[in-house]
């Protein structure tokens, strides 16, 4: 019997032997199979991971862009609203100037009417040089009002037309008055021409 326990316990320790390999082999191969899966559990982790990632520079891509747009199209009304604000500007400083002028060859024409009833002739070369200085006024709101710049006057051009005019006021018939201008090409405004009358 003791044989027999002997090989009943050497089968046993047999059985038992090959039962813990083949634990020990399933063991190995559930072990490398959690490997995989972690290691594949990972891999998706890591690639959702970069797609969402992928997916929130998209969206910010396209905020941004969007953005951009209305930025744009705030902008471009803007200076749409701007450009014709500044044309209703010149059109009203266009018509100040026409009216100033207008007026003040109203107040050269009233002198003028008023140099006719005067008999002395120093008071009637006075009125007559007031109204010359009045019609050199008028004669830069007219080249204002001509002008593409409202603020500004190319001098030249109103040395010019002023000296047309004051030939014309003073010169007699039989006269033969000639001048030359020589002025550089400057543009004055209106608060530096109009001292110069």
């Amino acid at each position: 019997m003791l044989i027999y326990n002997e090989v009943s316990d050497s089968l046993i320790s047999g059985e038992n032997y090959k039962r813990i390999t083949q634990l020990e082999m399933q063991h190995a191969f559930d072990q490398k199979q959690n490997e995989l899966e972690v290691d594949h559990l990972k891999e998706r982790l890591k690639f959702e991971t970069t797609l969402k990632r992928n997916r929130l520079v998209l969206v910010f891509s396209l905020l941004f862009g969007l953005l951009i747009i209305v930025f744009g199209v705030f902008m471009y009304s803007s200076y749409l609203k701007l450009r014709k604000t500044d044309k209703e500007k010149e059109a009203l400083l266009k018509e100040i100037h026409h009216r100033v002028k207008n007026n003040l060859m109203v107040i050269s024409s009233l002198l003028n009417l008023q140099s006719e009833s005067i008999n002395d002739d120093s008071t009637r070369l006075a009125v007559k040089e007031s109204q010359n200085r009045v019609k050199s006024m008028a004669l830069i709101h007219q080249l204002l009002y001509q002008s593409e710049m409202f603020a500004r006057i190319d001098f030249p051009v109103y040395l010019k037309q002023l000296m047309d005019s004051l030939q014309s006021t003073y010169c007699k018939p039989g006269m033969n008055i000639k001048y030359r201008i020589t002025a550089e090409k400057i543009n004055l405004d209106i608060d530096t021409a109009i001292p110069l009358v």
